[in-house]
């Protein structure tokens, strides 16, 4: 391994301490493996489960949430909870129509 592979391995192995198993539609696999890079991994024969890694719960659920209509978060259950509270400050967020904004 040159020094330059070394590095690389490095910094790779510095990511990813949050992981999360995803159910994928056929059609995203590729996408979200493609986003994720060498977060990813699939890891069941059917090639829809991905385990997916970050730096931190909430950054992952941020990432993940943008995959809602083609994902499903199978665990941990901190992801799930972290989308849903996601969920629950945009709805908060946005709750007023436009027009009654100031």
């Amino acid at each position: 391994m040159t020094t330059v592979q070394r590095m690389i391995a490095d910094v790779e192995g510095l990511g990813g301490r949050v992981r999360a198993v995803i159910r994928a539609e056929p059609w995203a696999v590729r996408a979200v493996c493609d986003r994720f890079g060498r977060q990813a991994r699939v890891i069941d024969g059917d090639g829809r489960l991905i385990e997916v890694r970050a730096h931190r719960t909430d950054a992952l659920a941020e990432q993940l949430a943008a995959w809602t209509s083609a994902i499903e978060v199978i665990k941990p259950p901190e992801i799930r909870t972290a989308l849903r509270e996601l969920g629950e400050r945009l709805v908060e967020r946005y709750r007023t129509p436009e027009s009654q904004i100031r």
